[in-house]
């Protein structure tokens, strides 16, 4: 599903040697294994005729971020299930006497 973000931007008085820079940082998150990011000029997204140049972009990034690793309870509250089941395997081994 398409999810714009739109940006709007000034262009008075810039130049091809000063375009007026701007840093924007944006984050989503895929829905599916791969995805598609477009960077595009509304008028060519609202009217498909392609006449517009779009904005200018430099220095864009896509990076993966890793899957969050597991809190600490969980990993005690994992090792006590352990520790329960070595114990009472433990317990049925002895001898009865």
């Amino acid at each position: 599903m398409y999810q714009p973000y739109v940006l709007s931007f000034d262009q008075t008085g810039n130049t091809k040697s000063d375009m007026g820079w701007i840093t924007n940082s944006f984050e989503f998150m895929a829905q599916y294994e791969t995805t598609r990011i477009i960077f595009d000029d509304v008028t060519n997204i609202l009217t498909n005729l392609r006449e517009a140049w779009g904005a200018a972009l430099d220095n864009v990034t896509v990076q993966r971020v890793p899957e969050p690793v597991p809190e600490p309870a969980t990993f005690a509250l994992f090792g006590a299930g352990f520790l329960g089941l070595f114990f009472t395997r433990r317990t049925e081994r002895r001898p009865k006497r």
